[in-house]
């Protein structure tokens, strides 16, 4: 999950839904 780190990342129970 590096990417999330690299990322603005909202963590949903559905998944992730990553704002970039």
């Amino acid at each position: 999950m590096a990417v999330a780190l690299l990322q603005v990342a909202t963590w949903t129970p559905q998944g992730i839904t990553y704002i970039s």
